[in-house]
């Protein structure tokens, strides 16, 4: 039984490469990625300022980080991705990382 997939859900769209690449690379990756990487950095900041505890910050902070790990692997599993693809999102993965 070698049935393919039939995404349809969010994740399995990604995953599977059903979606065109420009959309996963430019507009999930590096629009919503880091658009929600910069919401996440202002609440981190605001718990900080607000002297909460230390360990809620990061925890915050770090939430998006399983997103962040989906997307870059759906760009590197995507059968269109080329090394600049694939360079583009690891550098996006660092930056985001190291912010």
């Amino acid at each position: 039984m070698d049935k393919q997939p039939n995404p349809r859900g969010f994740w399995s769209l990604r995953w599977y490469g059903s979606l065109p690449l420009s959309q996963l690379f430019w507009r999930d990756m590096l629009g919503l990625g880091t658009l929600l990487n910069l919401v996440f950095l202002f609440f981190t900041l605001m718990l900080y300022a607000q002297r909460a505890d230390p360990l809620l910050a990061m925890a915050v902070h770090w939430a998006v980080l399983p997103l962040n790990l989906f997307l870059v692997a759906s760009v590197w599993r995507h059968h269109q991705a080329h090394s600049g693809f694939k360079a583009a999102a690891a550098l996006w993965l660092g930056v985001t990382f190291l912010a």
